[in-house]
């Protein structure tokens, strides 16, 4: 699933419907509008495994469903449209720092096709 857009489209309907909301947990910090325009921007800038992406829009779009003013379906919705897309890239960052500071140590050795791994993980990245 193309996780991005779908959070993209779940923050559209949440900045929408935000000014009619009417749950009872709107006192509950991490489930008010700026802990999801907060969660939206750590998405935009990082990339996250395919279970975290899911974990953190599912806990938006429940969010959402919280405030009283869309049903759940609405959010099935949104992520059965982008249930075809995917943004995961071949390599995430992570595994690129790692390969990275083992080159630095000198732990790679003769391992030509972790550095050459590495090399085209950063040309994805750039």
């Amino acid at each position: 699933m193309d996780y991005l857009a779908a959070m993209e489209d779940t923050m559209r309907l949440a900045e929408e419907i935000w000014p009619r909301r009417m749950g009872t947990n709107l006192q509950v910090p991490s489930l008010q509008i700026e802990h999801l325009r907060h969660m939206a921007m750590q998405m935009r800038r990082r990339v996250f495994s395919p279970n975290k992406a899911n974990r953190w829009l599912g806990w938006m779009q429940a969010a959402i469903v919280s405030w009283g003013v869309v049903e759940l379906e609405s959010m099935k919705q949104i992520n059965l449209h982008h249930r075809q897309g995917s943004c995961r890239p071949k390599h995430e960052p992570d595994k690129i720092a790692r390969m990275l500071r083992a080159m630095v140590r000198g732990e790679l050795g003769a391992h030509k096709e972790i550095l050459q791994e590495a090399a085209e993980a950063l040309e994805l990245l750039s």
